[in-house]
C-alpha cells in the first residue's frame, strides 16, 4: 500500500502496529539526527504526535510533524506533514515554479513506506503477538530495529 496524499504537504499511511511502537521508532530515528547535529525534536506527545526540524544544509529546514491516530485495534494511521522553511527553500521553490514540495513529499512517502515495512516486520521478529493484539500502550513490547 502506498502513502495516501491528503494535501500538497501531507502523506498518510496505515500501519499494522500500535501507536506507541511506531512513535518509539520515529523518536529513535529523530534522536539519531539530533546526535548527528542535523535535527531537533520540537514537540513530543508519546503515541500521538512528534515534530522534528530537520536541517538540509545552509538556510533550509523542514519541520516534519507526524500525527498518529488509532484506526482500529493494532492499526495506526500515520500522517506526515511537511513545513519547509528558510531562504534556500523559498529560492528553490521559486526556481522550480512552485513544485519544490514534490521532492520533499516523495521522500516523506518513501519514509512512511519504510516505517510501515519495519514496524510490521518487527512484530514478527521480536516475538510480539500479531499486530491485531497490540494495544495503544505498546503491545507486548516495544519494537527495536533489527
Amino acid at each position: 500500500m502506498t502513502a495516501r496524499r491528503l494535501a500538497r504537504n501531507q502523506a498518510a499511511l496505515e500501519i499494522e502496529a500500535s501507536r506507541n511502537v511506531i512513535f518509539d521508532m520515529l523518536v529513535e530515528e529523530a534522536q539519531a539526527g539530533v546526535e548527528r547535529g542535523s535535527a531537533e525534536i520540537i514537540a513530543s506527545d508519546r503515541g500521538r504526535e512528534l515534530a522534528v526540524d530537520v536541517g538540509f544544509g545552509w538556510a533550509m529546514t523542514v519541520r516534519q510533524t507526524y500525527s498518529l491516530e488509532r484506526v482500529r485495534r493494532g492499526t495506526t494511521r500515520v500522517t506526515a506533514t511537511l513545513s519547509p522553511r528558510g531562504f534556500r527553500w523559498k529560492l528553490t521553490n521559486l526556481l522550480m515554479l512552485g513544485r519544490g514540495m514534490s521532492a520533499l513529499r516523495n521522500a516523506s512517502e518513501t519514509g512512511l513506506a519504510n516505517l510501515k515495512q519495519a514496524a510490521e516486520r518487527g512484530a514478527g521478529e521480536t516475538g510480539d503477538p500479531p499486530p491485531d493484539r497490540h494495544n495503544d500502550e505498546g503491545g507486548a513490547g516495544a519494537f527495536t530495529n533489527p
